[in-house]
C-alpha cells in the first residue's frame, strides 16, 4: 500500500475515533446543540437520528444517571454544635 494512502487511512480512523470520543464525553447541553446544528445541514438525513440519542442520559453515559440508593441506607442526621 502506498505510504500516502496509509497516512490518509490512519488520519481518517483517528478522526472518527476522536469524533466518537468527543461525542460520548461531551456534556448533554453541548451534545444537544451539536445535534441541532447537524440537523440543519441539508443532505445529512442520517445525522437527524442523533437528536433523540443526544437527549438520553445526563452527559457521557447512556444509562440512568440517578444513583440508586442502597437498601440499607440510613438517613443523614445533622446535629447543631453547642458553643461554650
Amino acid at each position: 500500500m502506498n505510504p500516502l494512502a496509509q497516512t490518509v487511512v490512519v488520519a481518517a480512523v483517528v478522526a472518527v475515533c476522536f469524533a466518537y470520543a468527543a461525542w460520548t464525553l461531551m456534556p448533554l447541553a453541548w451534545r444537544n446543540a451539536a445535534a441541532a446544528l447537524l440537523r440543519r445541514v441539508p443532505g445529512l438525513g442520517h445525522w437527524r437520528a442523533l437528536q433523540p440519542k443526544a437527549q438520553a442520559g445526563c452527559g457521557g453515559c447512556d444509562g440512568d444517571c440517578a444513583p440508586a440508593a442502597p437498601k440499607d441506607a440510613a438517613p443523614v442526621k445533622f446535629y447543631r454544635r453547642i458553643s461554650k
